[in-house]
């Protein structure tokens, strides 16, 4: 069995929220990865955005996901993210925003809590 190379995103959104609630959702990431056989989580490649909107894609983490994303090196295979309000709270903004990886021979995004179960990009 193939590894599968899995870097998580997670962000808070105001200083209402707690900090912890960056590591829970890291952890809630790390645990659904554990639970899947050949998945592993790249601590190098875990992003994260505090006390930032998910209104806007201008997000030092999330921009470096996406560059690490694009690279020529693919260095993941699975974009873990705990719920797609996390990632954005425009669903437009998360498909656009994904929509432009066209290097990727294969990328999931696994949502853990979402209606959207994952988004497959060509031959996975």
């Amino acid at each position: 069995m193939r590894e599968l190379r899995c870097a998580i995103y997670a962000r808070f959104s105001s200083d209402r929220q707690s900090p912890t609630s960056i590591s829970d959702q890291i952890r809630k990431c790390r645990d659904y990865a554990a639970r899947q056989p050949g998945w592993l989580v790249l601590d190098q490649h875990i992003y994260s955005d505090e006390a930032i909107s998910g209104t806007s894609t201008e997000r030092e983490g999330l921009q470096k996901l996406l560059a690490a994303a694009g690279a020529p090196s693919r260095p993941f295979d699975c974009i873990l993210i705990d719920d797609t309000s996390r990632l954005t709270r425009k669903l437009a903004d998360g498909s656009t925003s994904m929509s432009g990886l066209p290097s990727l021979e294969c990328a999931w995004l696994r949502f853990l809590k979402a209606w959207i179960p994952r988004v497959r990009r060509r031959n996975c």
